[in-house]
């Protein structure tokens, strides 16, 4: 069966890179937990950009609230207007580059652990589009291997 680009056209108008590389790990994943020996296991791991966490919101068990969602104010002309929140101006603000995509299958050990072991890095568009990003990838591989891990890299990107 051929390779297909899943990168130029005709094939990323249909279909998207992220998932691609999500079932790409996925399925490297599934099938080293059948090679690796009784003690290890492989599993995928797939973020793409920032993931937005929903703050929780707790209700008051005390006292009626509607009020505090629902009510009016009284303007001094005696017309009802629903009160704005407006935020408040920042204290401090710092630049930030966004986090590159992470795809990679990770090798952990479950005999003292789970202890990490190995990675298989995947290189996404995302990793090559800017020299930032490419340095962060990059490095990100090196550090894997000062930490005394295996690792190998995955590319099909070009």
């Amino acid at each position: 069966m051929a390779l297909l680009d899943h990168f130029h056209p005709p094939l990323s108008i249909r279909r998207h890179w992220q998932a691609f590389h999500h079932a790409w790990s996925a399925n490297i994943a599934v099938d080293l937990n059948t090679l690796l020996p009784v003690g290890y296991f492989a599993e995928p791991n797939a973020q793409f950009g920032i993931e937005i966490d929903v703050a929780t919101f707790e209700e008051s068990m005390s006292g009626d609230t509607s009020a505090m969602f629902h009510g009016a104010l009284t303007s001094p002309s005696g017309a009802e207007t629903r009160p704005v929140w407006t935020p408040p101006a920042p204290s401090h603000t710092i630049p930030f580059s966004l986090i590159a995509d992470v795809v990679e299958v990770l090798v952990y050990s479950s005999i003292e652990g789970p202890i990490l072991v190995g990675a298989i890095e995947f290189v996404s568009p995302a990793n090559k589009d800017r020299q930032a990003r490419c340095e962060a990838f990059v490095s990100k591989c090196e550090a894997l291997l000062y930490q005394g891990l295996g690792s190998a890299t995955a590319d099909r990107s070009h």
